[in-house]
C-alpha cells in the first residue's frame, strides 16, 4: 500500500508538470474559458495535496522516543510530540512557524476537527479555511467545537453549498463565534482577557532591503489612539511638505510618536581591516572609527592595514587613515541580525552622531574572513571576546529555519564539554529551545571547524545552516626564541615580510589580542542548562571579528 501511495504521488508530480507544459506550449491557443478551467482543476488538486499533507503530518507529529529507550511510541489522537515542527520544517523546507501551526492543524484534523477532513479532501475549500475555524474553536469545549462544526457544514440558506464553502472568511469567522456564544455565553470575553494579557508584544523583523518592520499586538482602544495619532501627524507633515509620500509620513510620525521624551543609545559594530600575516607590522597601523572600540571603550589602534596602504597607514589613493580625522575612513554596510540592513552612508552619518555606540569589528584585510586564535579557552564559561566572536560568526540560532538573534541565544559546546573544547570550532549559538532539541537523543547535530551546522531529523532528513560569517582559526601565536648574538658578517639576507604568505605551505601567524581586559571568574545563568553557558558573560580575551559579507555574495566556502 505504500507502494501504491508514493507511485500515485508521483504520477500527480507528473500531472502538475504536463498542465505547466500545456500552459508554456500551446497556452496562447487556449480559448479563456478552458484556462480558468484548468486552473480551477489543478486548484482543487492542490487542495487534496495539502491534505494528504495534513495526514502524514498528524502521523508524524504522534512519533515519539519511547522512554523506556527501545525505539518510540505512537501518541494519542490529537497529540503531538515535542519538536514536530522543527522536523517539519526541515522536511517541508518551510519556516518554523509555518511548520507548527500546520501540525497543530493536522493534529486537530485527527481528532476534533475530522469532520472537515472531506471538504478539504474533495477540493472545496482550501487549507487556510479549515485553519480559520481551528483557530476559532482552539479553546472551546469539545461541545461547543461539535457545535460549530456541525454548523459550518450544514447547508447555506440560499445557496447549495455548506457555509464552509459559500462564506467569505469574516463571515465564517462571525459565524462561528455566534454558535460557540450561544453554547457558552462568556469564552469570547474570556479569550479577549487572555489575549490581552498573554499576547500583547512588539516584534521587529527585517523588510524590504534597508528597513524593518516593527509590528506590534496591543489592546484595541489603544491601538485605534496610537493609529489615530500617527495619521494625525503624517497629514500635518503632508500639508506642510508638498511633495511628501503620505506613507513616509506616516513612518516618520511614528517615529517621532516613539521617540519622544526618551533617551536611546544603540550599538553597531563597524568594519576595521587588519593585516594578520607577516605583512602586518608595528608601523602600518589603521585607527578604529570614532568611538569603535570593543565594549564601548574609545577605539585603538590596531595592527594592521587596508589592502594596498603603504607603510605609515597612507592610501595608495592618498587618504591617511592612521590620523586624528576618521572621517576619511571609508565604512560598508551593516547588517543587524533579526532587524536589516543599514547602508554605507546612513552608517557613515550614525558615525558622526553622538546617539550611537559603535563598537570595532576587526576583519581580515586579505582574506574576508574572521581570525582567532586556535587555543582553546581554559574552562566551561566562554569569555567576552570568544562570545562575541561566535555571536558575530553566527547572525542567528543555528537551527534551520531560526531566526532568533545570536545575542540572545545559549552558547553550546557541540561535543559536550569537558569532551569539548570551549573553542569557536565547538561552539555555537542555540537558542533556549533549540538548545533542548540538540539534546534529543532523536536528533542528530554536527559543528564542523569553518562553522556549517548539520541537522538530522528523526525522520532522516538533514539541512545545513552556514554561519552569516565565515570564521577560520589561526595556530596559537608562538612565544619568540631569544636572539642569539652572532657576527654581523654572517647575518643571512632578510626576505621580503611578504614572502612567507606567497610560499605554498608556510605556517599562518595570529596577531596578538588587540586588547586585555581584567575578568572575574565566569559564572552561568541561573535557570542554564548545567551542561551549557548562557548567552551573556565577561571575561578577559579579546579576539578579532569579522564584518558580515556583501548582501547577496555566496559564502567562501
Amino acid at each position: 500500500m505504500f507502494d501504491d501511495a508514493m507511485r500515485f504521488a508521483e504520477q500527480a508530480r507528473l500531472g502538475f508538470g504536463a498542465c505547466a507544459a500545456t500552459a508554456e506550449v500551446v497556452g496562447g491557443s487556449i480559448a479563456t474559458p478552458d484556462l480558468a478551467e484548468m486552473l480551477v482543476a489543478v486548484e482543487r488538486a492542490r487542495r487534496a495535496a495539502d491534505a494528504a499533507e495534513l495526514a502524514l503530518l498528524a502521523e508524524l507529529s504522534r512519533r515519539e522516543r519511547d522512554p523506556s529507550g527501545a525505539g518510540e511510541i505512537r501518541l494519542p489522537d490529537g497529540a503531538t510530540a515535542d519538536f514536530c515542527g522543527d522536523e517539519a520544517a526541515m522536511t517541508l523546507d518551510c519556516s518554523i512557524a509555518v511548520a507548527d501551526r500546520r501540525c497543530r492543524l493536522a493534529a486537530r484534523l485527527s481528532s476534533d476537527l475530522a469532520a472537515l477532513v472531506a471538504p478539504l479532501v474533495a477540493g472545496e475549500v482550501p487549507e487556510r479555511t479549515v485553519q480559520l475555524v481551528a483557530t476559532e474553536t482552539r479553546d472551546a469545549s469539545p461541545e461547543a467545537v461539535a457545535a460549530v462544526v456541525a454548523h459550518v457544514l450544514a447547508q447555506k440558506r440560499g445557496s447549495e453549498h455548506s457555509r464552509l464553502v459559500a462564506l467569505e472568511h469574516r463571515e465564517l469567522a462571525r459565524a462561528c463565534r455566534r454558535v460557540l456564544m450561544n453554547v457558552d455565553e462568556g469564552i469570547l470575553e474570556r479569550r479577549a482577557a487572555q489575549n490581552r494579557r498573554d499576547r500583547t508584544d512588539v516584534h521587529l523583523d527585517p523588510g524590504p532591503l534597508g528597513t524593518s518592520v516593527i509590528s506590534a499586538v496591543l489592546p484595541t482602544e489603544l491601538a485605534v489612539v496610537v493609529y489615530a495619532a500617527v495619521e494625525d501627524l503624517a497629514a500635518r507633515a503632508v500639508r506642510d511638505e508638498p511633495g511628501l509620500r503620505l506613507g513616509a509620513a506616516r513612518a516618520q510620525a511614528f517615529v517621532d510618536l516613539a521617540l519622544r521624551g526618551v533617551e536611546v543609545r544603540t550599538r553597531l559594530d563597524l568594519t576595521v581591516p587588519v593585516m594578520t600575516g607577516a605583512c602586518a607590522g608595528p608601523d602600518r597601523t589603521a585607527s578604529a572609527p570614532t568611538g569603535g572600540g570593543e565594549g564601548g571603550e574609545p577605539a585603538e589602534s590596531v595592527r594592521g592595514a587596508t589592502p594596498g596602504m603603504r607603510p605609515g597607514g597612507e592610501d595608495v589613493r592618498g587618504v591617511r587613515l592612521d590620523g586624528e580625522d576618521t572621517r576619511s575612513v571609508r565604512l560598508g554596510g551593516v547588517e543587524v541580525p533579526g532587524a536589516g540592513w543599514i547602508p554605507a552612508d546612513v552608517v557613515d552619518r550614525i558615525r558622526r552622531s553622538e546617539d550611537h555606540e559603535l563598537g570595532r569589528v576587526l576583519l581580515d584585510a586579505d582574506e574576508g574572513h574572521v581570525v582567532a586564535s586556535g587555543q582553546p579557552q581554559p574552562g566551561y564559561v566562554p569569555r567576552p571576546g570568544l562570545r562575541r566572536l561566535v555571536q558575530t560568526r553566527d547572525g542567528t540560532c543555528r537551527m534551520w529555519g531560526c531566526t532568533r538573534p545570536a545575542v540572545q541565544c545559549d552558547l553550546d559546546h557541540a561535543q559536550a564539554w569537558p569532551l569539548g573544547p570551549t573553542s569557536l570550532r565547538n561552539l555555537g549559538s542555540l537558542c533556549r529551545r533549540h538548545h533542548r532539541l540538540k539534546q534529543h537523543p532523536r536528533w542528530g547535530y554536527e559543528l564542523d571547524a569553518e562553522g556549517r551546522a548539520t541537522w538530522t531529523a528523526p525522520g532522516g532528513t538533514s539541512r545545513v545552516t552556514w554561519p552569516r560569517t565565515w570564521a577560520v582559526e589561526r595556530p596559537a601565536p608562538a612565544r619568540p626564541a631569544p636572539e642569539r648574538s652572532r657576527p654581523a658578517r654572517s647575518r643571512p639576507a632578510r626576505s621580503e615580510p611578504w614572502a612567507s604568505e606567497l610560499e605554498p605551505g608556510a605556517p599562518e601567524t595570529s596577531p596578538e589580542p588587540v586588547t586585555r581586559q581584567p575578568t572575574a571568574p565566569g559564572a552561568s545563568t541561573p535557570g542554564t542548562p548545567a551542561h551549557e553557558a548562557p548567552a551573556g558573560g565577561r571575561g578577559d580575551d579579546e579576539l578579532a571579528l569579522a564584518s558580515p559579507p556583501v548582501p547577496g555574495a555566496d559564502p567562501p566556502f
